[in-house]
């Protein structure tokens, strides 16, 4: 009786779980459901973030990312532990280039930092913009870490985004991280 009874409960998790899928109705990350909201980033660009995510403390992050060339906005949980950051670049890219540039990226990630292993890339496109990605594992002091690299092209901007979280977390940020992707859109300039 006992196994029927944690059948029963396992198939009506699943079931409550399958309702929130993306970033309008909330996702799963383990036994947690995150919410989003619209944030604005750099006056240029929008998008879907995490509710309880917010623009990390300038002391931990000139500890997390010493250099003086740190990104321009970082959000993060509140442990400190999972990180969205974005960097906009004035420099004009085409669309058409996002490979070539992950590619030169991977290849300065990997003179740097030879242990790192790199896992997969993809693309995410649409009428407004297009986006390409790479995921890699790198390690730090803390242990292994997941990221997500993404460079996103609106009108010729180019928008960098580094996401990460613990490695052991990855699977579960992985889909969470690719639709918020999806979620980047341009804002009209002032």
């Amino acid at each position: 009786m006992k196994y029927k009874d944690e059948q029963i409960a396992f198939m009506r998790n699943e079931q409550k779980r399958s309702k929130y899928i993306n970033s309008e109705t909330g996702m799963y990350v383990g036994d947690r459901l995150i919410k989003f909201h619209q944030i604005e980033l750099l006056s240029f660009f929008g998008i879907m973030m995490p509710e309880e995510f917010t623009q990390m403390d300038p002391e931990l992050a000139s500890k997390k990312y010493p250099s003086v060339d740190r990104p321009q906005v970082i959000m993060t949980d509140e442990a400190g532990e999972v990180n969205f950051t974005f960097s906009l670049f004035e420099q004009e890219i085409e669309a058409e280039k996002i490979d070539g540039t992950l590619n030169q990226f991977q290849l300065m990630i990997t003179t740097a930092q030879p242990a790192n292993k790199f896992m997969s890339k993809g693309h995410i496109e649409n009428d407004e913009y297009r986006c390409g990605w790479m995921e890699f594992k790198s390690h730090t002091l803390d242990g292994a870490v997941y990221n997500i690299l993404s460079i996103t092209v609106i009108n010729e901007r180019f928008l960098l985004g580094l996401f990460n979280c613990p490695y052991e977390a990855w699977m579960e940020w992985k889909p969470v991280m690719l639709e918020l992707l999806n979620t980047i859109h341009g804002k009209e300039e002032a």
